[in-house]
């Protein structure tokens, strides 16, 4: 089932789509034609691990989702400090939004996939109810438009960027 999207916000959603995409351009235009440099992950696997990873998401499962982490992964989030974007650092934010938000749910809107790299446009709804990175609870339900794209190296994911526009 789709989750119902207000015009401005997916038109949100579709501009952060559009920035990922051209991050992915960028990356075939100095990495290599159609991403073959990271190895010989099928679209399949790395659609395969999308699914794991937002399947463990929902259920708030931290344990499982840093199953899927290469080890020296790098994150990147515009609501992360530059000292927080290793694998460690992605559990520690997962973990501050489930405390913040205990009904913290991402709805798939649209997965494009080549190669060995992943772009999925989500939109992340919740209610804050718990403190978030020093911000009180508001008790106001929030949806945000989300850009993910993953680098899947010998089916981990390498790279995770995760791209927003603004809180609702």
């Amino acid at each position: 089932m789709r989750h119902p999207v207000e015009p401005a916000v997916l038109s949100e959603i579709e501009q952060t789509a559009r920035n990922a995409a051209s991050y992915i351009r960028i990356r075939q235009h100095f990495l290599g034609n159609s991403l073959g440099i990271f190895g010989s992950v099928t679209v399949t696997d790395a659609e395969g691990l999308w699914k794991c990873f937002i399947e463990l998401a929902n259920r708030h499962d931290a344990d499982g989702i840093q199953e899927l982490l290469a080890d020296d992964m790098t994150y990147f989030s515009p609501f992360m400090g530059p000292g927080q974007r290793d694998k460690m650092g992605m559990r520690s934010f997962q973990a501050g939004l489930y405390t913040a938000f205990p009904d913290l749910t991402y709805h798939v809107e649209r997965v494009l996939s080549q190669g060995g790299v992943v772009m999925a446009e989500c939109l992340v709804t919740g209610t804050h109810t718990g403190d978030l990175f020093g911000i009180p609870a508001s008790n106001r339900n929030a949806s945000v438009p989300v850009v993910f794209v993953l680098d899947i190296v010998e089916g981990k994911s390498a790279n995770c960027h995760r791209t927003s526009t603004r809180l609702r």
